[in-house]
């Protein structure tokens, strides 16, 4: 293959990867029945729909499975080892680098949007409502892979991944500037909470592919090969 050739071929492992049950299937699965679980309870409330939005998919389901779904499909590795087997197959090693990205933050994606899909059905919410959080969903569970995925590109066993998890949950929450660079405080405006620095709907949507772009970037950088 040439210096980048991104053949369909190389998303066969790091997709089996994250499918497997052990680190991925369980553990999501048990977070969507969490998410499900937490929607029947507040279906009695006055706003069921946005109570398990906020409190329960957005701070917890989404970006735990999405680090549960990167974790899986780099095999609880960095990024460059995960990839490696790729390479004897004639991979370069930015193009085998990015497969695992691509495969990560599609994976996330779909169970953010299955989750947010799940919950708000179980609380009977609008149609509307509904597509259009699945949509936001999918947008920041693709955020969180791919913000992850170049996490998990710094570290002996991807620990990086781990770091921008804490940041996550520790800058998440406030809607200061700070909060800023995390994907929580945007999903939780796109679900209808308090934005971060008052940002708009729309900015915070710009932000979420930004964040994707730039875990894409990190991750190519970081698979450069050695001069």
């Amino acid at each position: 293959m040439g210096a980048f050739s991104l053949s369909p071929s190389l998303l066969q492992l790091p997709l089996r990867r994250g499918l497997g049950p052990r680190r991925a299937l369980v553990p999501v699965t048990g977070l969507v029945l969490f998410a499900l679980v937490a929607a029947r309870l507040v279906r009695g409330q006055a706003h069921p729909a946005d109570s398990v939005l906020l409190e329960t998919v957005g701070a917890v389901v989404i970006p735990l499975a999405a680090i549960a779904l990167v974790r899986a499909t780099l095999s609880g590795r960095s990024v460059g080892d995960a990839a490696a087997p790729l390479l004897f197959f004639g991979a370069s090693r930015r193009a085998a680098a990015t497969a695992q990205l691509l495969v990560a933050t599609f994976l996330a994606a779909t169970v953010a949007a299955l989750a947010t899909l799940g919950a708000l059905l179980v609380v009977h919410a609008a149609q509307a409502d509904i597509v259009r959080s699945s949509a936001l969903a999918a947008l920041a569970g693709a955020a969180y892979g791919a913000l992850f995925t170049a996490g998990a590109s710094f570290g002996r066993s991807g620990g990086g991944a781990i770091v921008v998890l804490v940041v996550d949950a520790i800058l998440g929450p406030g809607d200061s500037a700070a909060a800023v660079i995390t994907p929580r405080a945007h999903l939780r405006a796109l679900f209808g909470g308090v934005a971060p620095a008052d940002l708009s709907s729309r900015v915070s949507c710009v932000v979420l592919v930004v964040m994707i772009a730039f875990g894409l970037l990190v991750v190519n950088l970081r698979a450069r090969p050695p001069r």
